[in-house]
């Protein structure tokens, strides 16, 4: 499970640029500035108030709660921002009688580009600003993950091996991605928290569905402000959640991805090679991972036998064995971690439904079950639709569904044309 904690990405004024979690001043033209714990808590506390003028005891009931800081501090602090800002120590005003306030103009930061992903990123800002949660799901390699940090625009603390945590070694993980050591329990770290809206990030929530719900509920209930943005192939259950189920990337949008990933910025567009992109994509069912693979496969490959390896794109070969991120080193891998989540019934019933051509009706599906010998043909349908790795195409009557591309990889079953749509929950 990774942590990733973010404040909507770093927060920009004028030729500044203030990331909250790393403690760094950006200025246009010059190095980042590391402020220090003191000093960034300080300059948050101040733009989150919004142009509100706070005092010493103010700044620090927020810079430093249920802690008792001398004001002499807070001056100390204010002056160390003053002399990272230079030229534009103003920012910060003083005020008669001790106060202090922020006057810049206020702007997060981009995220960096998602292709294709425009619309979704807005879909997903617009249900955090009235949820407390929000949970992205979606099969292996649709880009869940990626989704989260272009909202974020953090870097991340991976804490990969919590498969088994329980609720004290997720609060203490978490204490720790956020540099916030000493939390040793959810009242402890919610009251460390700051009372400025503040995003957190919980990727890759599968293996402890139970604890994180809990946690995201409890930290949500004291801090109104936190907004949680989980990834994971199942819905958390948590109270106040929202699910947004994050589908394979549309065609246009699966090409520009993968023509990109294998030419670089520019690409040739002859006929010939848009026909076999376009065809390639749709062997590799519009998932983000499987097209960033097989870009970076083809990257390997002479310009001019580019065409010849695109028409031979296989999704079960491909791999990057330098990424950094085991379960995206490969299709196979990807498709693993998640199957191995799964009841063995579940398990079963895959490699049963696997027999099938894609785009099955759920009539197909239970019969098929049944001459398998599944107990409940409808609860392990539900059971693999709720880990997002059966997919339904509502658009037409009745509904048709497949397996996830992932899970088709990992069983060996690649038809010629296999393309997945799904639907956004709205």
């Amino acid at each position: 499970m990774d942590f990733s904690p973010s404040a909507a990405g770093p927060i920009a004024f004028g030729r500044h640029a203030f990331d909250p979690w790393r403690g760094e001043l950006r200025t246009a033209g010059a190095r980042p500035v590391a402020l220090g714990a003191c000093a960034a808590r300080v300059l948050q506390a101040l733009i989150g108030a919004a142009g509100q003028v706070l005092t010493a005891a103010q700044l620090t009931e927020r810079a430093w709660p249920g802690r008792a800081i001398h004001a002499s501090n807070v001056r100390v602090q204010i002056a160390a921002l003053r002399r990272a800002l230079a030229g534009d120590r103003d920012l910060i005003g003083t005020v008669n009688g001790g106060g202090y306030v922020f006057k810049g103009n206020l702007a997060c930061a981009a995220p960096p580009a998602l292709v294709g992903r425009a619309a979704l990123l807005d879909v997903v800002a617009a249900r955090l600003a009235v949820t407390p949660i929000v949970t992205l799901t979606g099969p292996a390699g649709v880009g869940k993950s990626a989704l989260a940090q272009g909202l974020a625009h953090h870097r991340r603390v991976a804490v990969d091996e919590l498969h088994a945590a329980d609720e004290a070694t997720l609060v203490a993980a978490l204490a720790r991605a956020l540099g916030l050591p000493g939390a040793a329990s959810l009242p402890g770290l919610a009251a460390l928290l700051p009372h400025a809206p503040l995003l957190l990030v919980l990727d890759n929530c599968d293996y402890q569905l139970d604890a994180v719900s809990r946690l995201a509920e409890a930290l949500t209930r004291r801090r109104p402000a936190l907004r949680i943005l989980a990834t994971s192939r199942q819905a958390l259950r948590a109270d106040g959640e929202a699910v947004v189920r994050i589908p394979p990337l549309a065609s246009d949008d699966a090409v520009r991805l993968l023509l990109a990933r294998a030419y670089g910025g520019t690409w040739p567009l002859a006929p010939a090679v848009l026909a076999a992109a376009r065809d390639a994509c749709c062997r590799l069912g519009g998932v983000p991972l499987a097209l960033a693979l097989a870009g970076a496969s083809l990257r390997r490959v002479p310009a001019g036998q580019r065409l010849a390896a695109l028409a031979r794109l296989d999704g079960a070969t491909l791999a990057d064995p330098a990424s950094q991120v085991v379960r995206h080193r490969d299709l196979r891998a990807a498709a693993a971690w998640g199957e191995a989540l799964l009841p063995p019934s579940a398990r079963q019933a895959l490699a049963a439904l696997a027999q099938l051509p894609a785009g099955f009706t759920l009539a197909q599906a239970a019969a098929r079950l049944d001459d398998a010998g599944s107990a409940d043909a409808v609860e392990t349908l539900s059971t693999l639709a709720a880990h997002s790795l059966l997919l339904a195409d509502t658009a037409e009557v009745p509904a048709r569904y497949s397996l996830a591309w992932s899970i088709a990889i990992l069983l060996s079953k690649l038809p010629s044309s296999y393309n997945i749509r799904a639907n956004l929950i709205h």
